[in-house]
This record gives structure tokens, sequence and C-alpha cells, in this order.
């Protein structure tokens, strides 16, 4: 019932402007970008409250996530099997740099 639950799922939102989706083979071809393209994805805003109409994230906040990724890439805290995990979160804190 679950698997089935979230097939339905996929199809409904194959064709939503709202819903972004990203595979685990894309974060194997390159983590940063898949990371920065999540990030401006979340933190990216309606122009004008027009919910077509995108406007980026912050200036810097991708430079910001790109630099969190390649440092816990390069200590080896980041890895990606057939999900996603970070050992040591205090090396990749998205959601400080979100909020700041």
């Amino acid at each position: 019932q679950l698997l089935r639950n979230m097939l339905t799922n996929m199809r409904q939102w194959s064709t939503q402007s709202d819903v972004l989706h990203l595979s685990v083979a894309q974060f194997h071809r390159n983590a940063t970008q898949a990371v920065q393209c999540l990030t401006s994805f979340i933190a990216g805003e309606a122009a004008d409250g027009a919910p077509r109409r995108w406007r980026p994230p912050r200036a810097g906040l991708l430079r910001e996530v790109a630099a969190r990724v390649e440092l816990a890439q390069a200590l080896g805290d980041w890895h990606i099997e057939d999900h996603m995990t970070i050992q040591n979160a205090s090396q990749f804190d998205v959601r400080s740099v979100l909020l700041a």
C-alpha cells in the first residue's frame, strides 16, 4: 500500500511546477549542483506574489551552500549510496544558512 501511495503521488506531482524531482543519480553526478538546485527551489521566492514567476534566493546563498557541500565531501562526511546521509551534520548545516 505504501508503494502504491508513493507512485500515485509521483504521478500527481509530475505536472506540478511547485514540485522538485531530484534523483540519487543527480547527487552522484554532482552533489554540489544538486544541492544548489534544491536550495534554489527551497529558498527561492515567488516574484510579486505570483506563483509562476520565480526569483532566486538571496545573493551568496548558493555559494555558501556549495562551500559546505564541498567541505563535507573533502572531510569524507558526505556519503551517497541508495540514499543520502551526512555523518557530521555540523559540517553541513544548511538550515542555519537558509535562515540567515
